[in-house]
């Protein structure tokens, strides 16, 4: 990896900027101090992995381009030979100092170099980023209070006070999962803990995946009344269409021809239904149909047979469902 001094030396001036991670490296007062004075130090945008995608890549294409790095150690001299011949090796083997045809035979440096933006019409963006990135992140959720105070008599209660002596675990705790799931992990952590099932100097880290669990448990209840909820709204609205639709069938089939026969139309529909909600709903009328005129069963099981542009799978289907309401073995 390039120092600063040979970051600076490849691109011919400072970068402007420089994207880092959240890491408490990036936070050191002494390189801000060497950096930041021809570089504006930016954090990279917290939990998005992608706002450094096109950096990191690097990493990955480099190790496609030139591979493992062997060096033998057997002896000094060797060493020497290998590590000079790697060298070579994984300077020919990269691409960025070659001329490239797409550049009219110009290197990605020699372009890099071209194309860096101009100090005075980039500078303004350049601190607005850094400011949109290193301002205090409102992340938390707003039962932090309460929850903080859940952890705090929790902590207390059990006597592990001294495995999170400055309180971090518990503030990690109280600004990402609520109160709920706070206090339903701290009964289980007690009543596991009264039993003698924790190592006391590891407990802190079962009651943090306690937690965790129990937060995943209360959201997916949650998400199921929410699917429910939307699921009825959906149902209804599918019913809303082919409620009209029943009506209209049996208003033109009067049994006159199998075109106008009602069991063999309704079949079709229960065939041809490409919802399972809308294969559903015809079934149960076509079963509410036959319910009393099980002598039809066979002729509409022939019908259903007949319709070729069908799946085998749906034909089969629904046969086997007419024959099973035929001997009365399904409900």
């Amino acid at each position: 990896m390039l120092t600063g001094k040979e970051n600076c030396a490849f691109l011919g001036k400072p970068p402007q900027a420089l994207l880092h991670d959240n890491k408490p490296i990036y936070s050191d007062k002494k390189l801000h101090d060497a950096v930041e004075k021809t570089t504006r130090m930016i954090p990279a945008t917290l939990r998005r992995p992608g706002n450094k995608a096109i950096l990191e890549g690097g990493f990955g294409k480099f190790e496609q381009e030139v591979g493992r790095i062997h060096l033998d150690d057997s002896s000094e001299e060797a060493l020497k030979k290998s590590a000079v011949a790697e060298i070579l090796r994984a300077y020919t083997a990269g691409s960025d100092h070659a001329g490239r045809a797409e550049f009219d035979g110009k290197s990605r440096q020699e372009v890099l170099r071209n194309a860096c933006p101009d100090p005075d019409r980039e500078r303004r963006f350049i601190e607005q980023l850094h400011a949109d990135h290193s301002k205090p992140r409102k992340d938390c959720l707003p039962t932090r209070e309460v929850a903080r105070k859940l952890l705090d008599k929790g902590f207390a209660l059990f006597g592990i006070e001294g495995l999170d002596p400055q309180g971090k675990i518990r503030e990690w705790l109280s600004v990402r999962f609520g109160p709920e799931a706070i206090r339903q992990g701290l009964a289980i952590f007690g009543t596991k803990r009264d039993k003698g099932l924790l190592r006391s100097n590891m407990a802190h880290r079962y009651l943090v995946k306690v937690i965790q669990n129990c937060q995943h448990e209360i959201d997916l209840r949650r998400q199921k009344e929410l699917l429910r909820e939307f699921a009825e709204t959906e149902h209804n609205a599918w019913l809303q269409d082919l409620i009209p639709d029943y009506e209209l069938l049996k208003a033109e089939c009067d049994g006159s021809s199998p075109e106008k026969d009602l069991d063999f139309r309704v079949s079709e529909n229960a065939v041809f239904g490409c919802l399972f909600l809308q294969q559903a709903f015809w079934e149960n009328k076509l079963k509410a149909l036959l319910k009393d005129r099980r002598d039809r069963i066979a002729a509409v099981c022939n019908h259903v047979r007949r319709l070729f542009e069908a799946t085998w799978e749906d034909r089969f289907q629904l046969m086997s469902k007419l024959i099973a309401w035929e001997y009365q073995i399904s409900g």
